[in-house]
């Protein structure tokens, strides 16, 4: 029998805390991503909000990161969601050194979610997204949403939002390097830090290059209860190397009102 190519990842759920969200309806804040349960209504962009919206959040210690789940809204969908990650260093008493908005990020790859056209918005589509990295904070981006009759406020959703994997050890992470004194020409007995520069903030050339020429760290499938009918999506990203069938979770079979002609659909 050939090995199974999505191994369950070792680990166990991860809790964390939301440190930054560009943007959230009132009725459905991002604070419903953490108490994920049958009754929660799930965090929303604001309509007509500016993509992407960022949304971040801190472990509640370093953790070695292996999976990512998102429980997509089923008419609120997000065209792509892109991951980063962040692993600041620590102090030498073992306090992060760097919070969330002063870190540099490690762009992980991207994902797509499908339109959710064939199942008539009556599923919701869980993805599954592998990773093996060490991190305290994950950057989350959404990008614009798939267009459809249901979402005339154009707002992105999500259902719940988890991830897996192990809480390190602080002693096993990387510290901050001592002021070590180091001559500088024209200005003697300047103190630096020893190994400084290098690390490129995102976005920067020398990071956007470490891009482009890096392999994917990760892979994506779309974990379900039940499979639509039709072909695969054709197009592989870098999070879906080799596993692209459409699968989704379904959710109550009630019927969805076009916005604007009475009651919304459902969440």
């Amino acid at each position: 029998m050939p090995p199974n190519p999505n191994p369950l990842p070792a680990g166990s759920q991860l809790s964390y805390k939301v440190v930054k969200c560009t943007s959230e309806d009132a009725q459905y804040p991002v604070s419903e991503l953490l108490a994920a349960s049958p009754n929660t209504r799930g965090w929303q962009t604001a309509p007509h909000c500016e993509y992407p919206a960022e949304v971040g959040l801190e472990f509640d210690s370093p953790v070695h990161l292996r999976q990512v789940k998102f429980l997509s809204h089923q008419t609120k969908i997000a065209t792509k969601i892109e991951l980063f990650t962040s692993l600041p260093l620590l102090s030498e008493d073992g306090e992060v050194e760097t919070h969330y908005a002063a870190c540099s990020f490690k762009r992980l790859g991207y994902l797509s979610l499908d339109s959710n056209e064939r199942s008539q918005f009556q599923a919701r589509e869980l993805k599954t997204v592998d990773v093996d990295i060490r991190a305290q904070y994950l950057k989350i981006l959404f990008h614009k949403c798939h267009m459809n009759r249901f979402n005339a406020s154009n707002q992105v959703g999500l259902i719940a939002l988890y991830c897996v994997g192990d809480v390190l050890d602080p002693s096993s992470l990387p510290r901050e390097p001592s002021l070590v004194a180091m001559p500088a020409v024209g200005t003697p007995g300047v103190a630096v830090a020893a190994g400084a520069g290098r690390h490129s903030p995102a976005g920067s050339r020398e990071d956007r290059q470490g891009r482009s020429n890096g392999v994917p760290l990760v892979s994506a499938r779309r974990d379900s209860e039940r499979q639509l009918e039709g072909p695969a999506d054709p197009k592989v990203h870098p999070f879906e190397q080799g596993q692209a069938a459409l699968s989704v979770v379904p959710i109550a079979p009630a019927p969805l009102a076009v916005a604007g002609a009475g009651a919304g659909a459902a969440g």
